[in-house]
This record gives structure tokens, sequence and C-alpha cells, in this order.
């Protein structure tokens, strides 16, 4: 346990949490020495497939094989054995994403007449509108948005990589009346709670849940979906495919590094495979065309409407 407390030390966020949830998965009673054994390799692929390996996720890293080596060179052959440990792979999920009534049952929860409703309708507006990941969103500054045309925001993404992402009219009118409510500085953020402070990511997840709870009436299959700050980033690009935005447009609209990540999207878009599945025609042993698309000239006459 002394070295994971000394890699937590080096560590922090989702680092020192995963280490300590898998120091508490293994169990104080169990050593190193007896823990890297064939009888644990088994006891690992017996599991469920996210349970250990989400908590490994951090000791297999490099870092953590020199604070090893650091402490006792004869831990090296320990390294090893973590690094022999197959990986279990389990079921992946498709992302997570609302259908277009759905999406404007959550929308139109929020009470215009309040300052704090108000706040929430640009917030859910402005997560629908960019399908930013929640950490850019609240990062966004005053300095960041352009409410003149052409309309579009500044947003770091991953490694600070920036980005510039168009608004809808309709997303830039509810952002200069949350503005118009209070001066801000250049740089501060534009979204806060009640006390005037940045609003933060569980203050984003009570409210969405609370306005879930009352969406589900209207559009009753939300009840079956696990929604997220983060859905919003899936639902807004199933729709923009939907609309027949090449995938290209929307890797750069979500911030992609590549397009393999925006083609699970792409997988995932029902409606498209739909659209697809009516445009063929099923053509069976023995079947005959219909007599009227065997008149070329009909079907001339058709092509030219």
């Amino acid at each position: 346990m002394a070295v994971f407390v000394s890699f937590s030390e080096e560590s922090s966020g989702k680092s020192e949490r995963d280490t300590f949830m898998f120091a508490g998965w293994i169990g104080p009673e169990e050593d190193w020495a007896r823990f890297f054994t064939p009888a644990w390799d088994e006891r690992v692929l017996a599991g469920p497939p996210r349970i250990p390996y989400l908590h490994m996720t951090e000791i297999r890293s490099p870092k953590w094989r020199q604070v090893l080596a650091d402490k006792d060179p004869t831990w090296g052959a320990h390294c090893a054995a973590v690094l022999r440990i197959p990986m279990k792979r389990g079921p992946k999920r498709e992302p997570c994403s609302m259908d277009r009534d759905e999406t404007e049952a959550v929308l139109a929860q929020p009470d215009h007449r309040s300052e704090l409703g108000m706040r929430d309708c640009a917030l859910l507006a402005f997560f629908y509108n960019t399908g930013a990941r929640i950490s850019e969103v609240l990062a966004v500054s005053t300095k960041d948005l352009r409410l003149e045309s052409p309309f579009q925001v500044r947003l770091f993404g991953k490694g600070r990589k920036e980005r510039i992402c168009p608004l809808w009219p309709e997303t830039v009118h509810l952002l200069r009346v949350l503005l118009s409510q209070e001066k801000l500085a250049p740089d501060a953020p534009i979204f806060r709670n009640r006390y005037g402070k940045p609003l933060s990511a569980s203050g984003v997840r009570f409210r969405l849940r609370a306005y879930l709870a009352s969406a589900t009436q209207k559009a009753p299959r939300l009840a079956a979906k696990r929604v997220t700050p983060h859905s919003f980033r899936h639902t807004a690009a199933v729709h923009l495919l939907e609309s027949g935005v090449d995938v290209a447009v929307v890797k750069d609209w979500l911030g992609h590094a590549s397009l393999d990540s925006t083609y699970i999207y792409a997988r995932a878009n029902l409606e498209t495979k739909h659209r697809a599945l009516q445009q063929l025609e099923l053509k069976t042993p023995g079947s005959r065309r219909k007599a009227w698309k065997q008149n070329p000239g009909l079907m001339a006459w058709l092509d030219s409407l």
C-alpha cells in the first residue's frame, strides 16, 4: 500500500482515484508477492471486464513502473507481471443520443422567466449547438464569443486544441439575454451558479436530471436512456449526420483527432440506415419488376419531373 501512496502523491485527479480504487479492489491483506500470481490472473479473467481494468489503467503506465523502480529495483519482475495480464474485452455500448423530439422536450423544460431558468436555456442550447464537452462549455468566457455575424465561439478541447464552432441565431439570442443579466470580465466564464461563482460539472448534471424527469412525461423513451451532458455531444453529431453534413465537417465540429471517432456516430445513425433501407428494392428468385417500371416512356417522364 505504501507504493500506492507514493504514486498517488505524484498524481492527481483521475490517476489518484484509480490508484486507490485499485488498491481497495485487491484488498489490504494481500501483498504484492502474492498478488501477481497465475491464480490472481484467473481471478481477473473470471470477473467483470470493466472493474479491475478500469482501476489498472494508471498502474500499467510507465510512470507507475518508474515509481516502483525508484522504490526497489527488484520490483521489476512484478512490473512485467502487470504487463503480462491479458486485457479482457467487454461489450461496447453505442453512444447514447436523443431523437429530435426528445431533444426538443429537454430544451423546453427550463423556465425562461427566471434568471436560473434563462441560464439553463442558454446552457442546454449551447450544449446541443456546439456538441462540446462539459469541460469546454464551462470554460467558455465572454472573450471566446462572437455574437455578431458570423456567429461563432472559440473552444479549447483536449490538449488545449483550439477550434471555432458556429452558433445558431437562436443560441446567440439566448446568450445575449444571459450576458445582459450580469456584467462579466472578458476572461470570466459565462455560465455561473446562483452565487455568482463559475458553474461546476456536478451542478450541470444536477440541473439536467431535474429537467429529464419532467421531459420524460412528454418523451417517454427518455426513461430508458442514460442521458448525461455528454449525450448532447452524441446527439449533435447524429443530427448533423442525419441532416447530410459530411462526416469530415462533423469531425472538425466536435474536435475529434481522427475520423475513426466520428464514424462511431455514422454507425449509430439509425435514421440514415432506415433511409438506405428504403432505397433498396428487394429482389428474390422468381420476382418480377413492376409493369410500370418496364415502360421507358413513363420512366423518362417521371425522371423529368
